[in-house]
Formats: C-alpha cells, structure tokens, sequence
C-alpha cells in the first residue's frame, strides 16, 4: 500500500495531467455515478466473454439484468470498498464521459502501477482514448519513481491482450491471467508475423535488432534466439528481457493460434514448472483455462491453440 504522500501525488498527476483531448476525473460518491461506473463494469464483462457491444450510457434496469444473467457463472468484482484497493476515475474526452477507469492504490513490490480495469465506451473508440489514458496512468507512475504500469488479462478477453501487446506492452508471467507491463524497459519490441515466420525485435529509433524468429511448421513450433538475444541473456541486468520478451511472443502467436509444442521433450518438461515463460508452459495454461471457459459456455474470439 502507498503512503499517503504517495498517494496524493498519484492523484494529483492523474487529476491534472492530460493527454490530448483526454482527461481524467475522479468518480464521485453520489448513487448516480456509482450506477453509471457499474453499468461500464458490466458491459466490459458481457463484451469481454461473451462478444456483445453494448452501450452503457443507455442502460435500463431490463439491460442491466439482462448483464447479471449472462455473467452469472463469473460475475465481476463489485466495487464496494474502493478506497481501500483502488481509486476510480472517468476517462473523459473534450469533456465528455469517454469510459471508466480503475488505478491501484497499492504496488506488489515489483516497481509496476496496477490498472485494474479500462473501459472505452463504443462511440469513442478508435481515437486514441485508451492509449492517451493509459499514458496518464504511465505518467501518474513514473511521477512516484514507479517504471510503468501493469494489468491482468484473462485468456478469454483475447481483444484486450491483442491490444496490449499492440501498444508495446511486454508479457511479464502467466498464473490465473496473463500479466503484462510496459515500462521496466527502456527499449521497445516489434512483432511481426507474416505467413508460417513470425519475429520480435527490440526497437531503437528506426533500428530494429532481431531477438526471436520463431517458425511454424504442422504441429510444431521452431525457436531461434539471435546471436543479440544470446549475448543479453548472459548480461544479468538484461537477462529478465530476454525472458518476458520470449513470453511476449509465445502470446502474440498463441492469439494467432499457432502451435506451441517445439519437441516432445520441451512439452514433457513444461509439465513441471507451469509459470516458466516458455511457449510450452503457456499451452498448459491454455488447456486449463479454455477448459474452465468451456464448461461455462464463454465465447472465445479468435482460433484455438493446436493440443499436442
């Protein structure tokens, strides 16, 4: 938990700072806000397992029992004490409500500001506003001595990781979701995937140095580490890169529902330590959650991962 200086500074950043057109307020106590912030919560939720758009600046009583229905098997969080976890706050754009917001008031000792929770709604997206707000929460961060910032993403909100990895957030580790950051580097990485080849590379200005080239062949996988990436792994301030850059990958072509088997040996061993950021222990993760998924009828967007 932050200290109460701390957390002003987070406050204030967030409350002062803009980016573009975009701004953020914090959400009142009042029953009317507190609706408004709930009904964005649901409608993140139906979109996100189940694929419905929805506009939740219109919602009727019927529409939000409609939601409850459909998300009863894996009901969101409700915020019921949010002082205490985090702050809550209206993404607005050229002063209108644009979406909702949800920042920790804490950090989990690895340098990194959790966002719980974005939602843009409908008539404002593709213009940037999510990206500009995340920048804020980035800015709000790094004006505490924080690096960046994080989030936890289910396997099933598969557009939301899309999305991430576009707005060049690294894969940090897998458990219960897939958890992401952007700022505990200093470079930046580039996917590309194009037929059966894929690669990431690490971005400096117009510069492109080449990590991984990864290869899809049937029901495997190919798996190359450059001559750059082999000489970061054994620098110890650059090996934690190399690392979740490895996982980054394994993501952006899991989403792509390639193969992630590279040997049958790989695929053995990747049965005793799950959270390793290998492609192998990723499918693992996988197989269990679409298995949970499954068996409550979620809607996945996007092809599945070839099972060994």
């Amino acid at each position: 938990m932050f200290d109460d200086d701390r957390s002003a500074r987070i406050h204030r950043t967030l409350r002062d700072a803009s980016c573009g057109a975009v701004h953020l307020c914090p959400v009142g106590d009042s029953f009317a806000e507190n609706e408004r912030w709930l009904d964005r919560e649901l409608a993140a939720h139906v979109e996100a397992w189940h694929g419905a758009l929805l506009d939740p600046a219109a919602f009727t009583e019927g529409d939000r029992a409609r939601c409850h229905a459909l998300l009863a098997p894996h009901p969101p969080v409700s915020p019921v004490d949010p002082g205490s976890f985090y702050a809550r706050w209206w993404v607005t754009a050229q002063g209108r409500e644009a979406g909702a917001l949800a920042v920790a008031r804490f950090t989990s000792g690895d340098g990194l500001l959790p966002i719980f929770s974005l939602y843009i709604d409908p008539t404002h997206r593709r213009g940037g506003v999510a990206a500009d707000a995340v920048a804020l929460v980035e800015l709000a961060a790094r004006s505490v001595g924080l690096s960046g910032v994080r989030m936890d993403v289910p396997w099933g909100w598969r557009r939301g990781l899309r999305y991430l990895l576009s707005r060049g957030f690294w894969v940090r580790r897998w458990a219960r979701h897939v958890t992401l950051q952007r700022g505990a580097f200093a470079t930046r990485h580039a996917i590309a995937i194009e037929g059966d080849a894929a690669s990431l590379c690490l971005r400096a200005g117009a510069s492109r140095e080449p990590l991984i080239r990864a290869t899809r062949a049937g029901d495997r996988l190919g798996w190359e580490r450059s001559a750059a990436c082999r000489a970061l792994l054994a620098d110890p301030h650059r090996y934690e890169e190399v690392i979740d850059a490895e996982a980054t990958l394994a993501l952006a072509l899991a989403l792509e529902g390639w193969p992630l088997v590279r040997t049958d040996d790989a695929w053995r061993r990747s049965g005793a330590v799950l959270n390793a950021a290998t492609s192998e222990s990723l499918l693992r993760r996988i197989v269990a959650w679409e298995a949970a998924l499954d068996a409550r009828g979620v809607w996945l967007d996007g092809p599945r991962v070839p099972r060994p």
